[in-house]
Parts: C-alpha cells; structure tokens; sequence
C-alpha cells in the first residue's frame, strides 16, 4: 500500500477531460470572435478585458468647492482665490495662502490637499474667501482640521492601468 493519498494512475489531464465532455456532450466551445462593444449584449465574454491607461489621470474634485492646502489653515482666515479650475482645465500650482475655486471633475492643484464645498465658504464682496463656515458664523469649519481630500477622487480611483474592467466567468 502507498503513503500517497491521491495516486495519479488514471487520472485525465484537464484538457483530456475537457474534450471528453465536450464530445459526450455533442457540442464543441463557441469560437472566440473579436466584436465591438456595442455588439456585445448577450454575449459572453471570452477573457479579461483590462484598462490600458489611468482614468482619471489625476487626483479631482468630487464636488464645487475651494482646493486649498490645510497646513496653514486658520479659523476666521480670509483668502484670496489665486485661479478659477473648470473640469477638462489645467491648474497652475496653488500659490502658499490663496484658495482655488474648483469646480466637479476638475484637477486639483499641485499643492493643494483637501477641497471645501461652496456651501461652507462665505464669498466676500472682494471676491476674497473667508475660511469656510459651517452654516454658524461663529462656528468656523477650519476651527477644526479640513480632512485631507475630503470630497476629492483620490488618484486612479476609476480605473488603472491593468485594472480589472470586465471578466469572464
């Protein structure tokens, strides 16, 4: 008798046995065609489709709002918005102290780690921004610490490359 619990002797490889079933079966594995996407309803895919590139390329705002940079936040702070960021624009570098006016699907600027929704900034008359406000007025928002990219997509977040899309099963 074999210590071996599991002997091989008669035992199929999988393409044997595969080709076994198919022909007890009558049928043979549909052949793999090449076909647009819009064509493919009510098919079955035959392998992984993976993405080819990153999307979105950057880092972006999930929101209308300030970009700004937390580490030099104060409360009752008044700034001064440097750029106006409209999705499909590119940003300049945020300047040390000012705001950048973003808006949904936009890049968020180099320098800039979090994102503040309009609702909670008070637009001066000026233009300038005072530090966003939490619907108090004595109650300043960055009394407390803006989580960094709070309302932001992080970097890759859709799809990256050689991401899984779509899979077979």
């Amino acid at each position: 008798m074999s210590d071996d619990c599991c002997p091989n002797t008669g035992v199929l490889s999988v393409d044997a046995a595969l080709s076994q079933l198919q022909r007890a079966a009558g049928i043979a594995l549909p052949k793999v065609e090449d076909i647009l996407l819009t064509q493919a309803l009510g098919r079955i895919l035959a392998q992984d489709v993976v993405s080819s590139l990153d999307v979105p390329p950057q880092a972006n705002s999930a929101m209308d709002g300030y970009a700004l940079h937390t580490q030099a936040q104060q409360a009752d702070d008044i700034y001064e918005v440097s750029q106006r960021i409209a999705a499909g624009s590119q940003p300049h570098t945020l300047q040390q102290g000012t705001l950048a006016r973003i808006f949904t699907g936009a890049v968020i600027p180099q320098g800039a780690n979090a994102v503040v929704m309009q609702e909670n900034c008070e637009v001066l008359a000026d233009g300038r921004v005072k530090s966003a406000l939490c619907g108090q007025k004595s109650k300043p928002i960055f009394a407390h610490k803006v989580k960094i990219f709070n309302k932001a997509t992080p970097f890759y977040s859709k799809a990256k490359n050689l991401h899984l899309l779509l899979w077979d099963y």
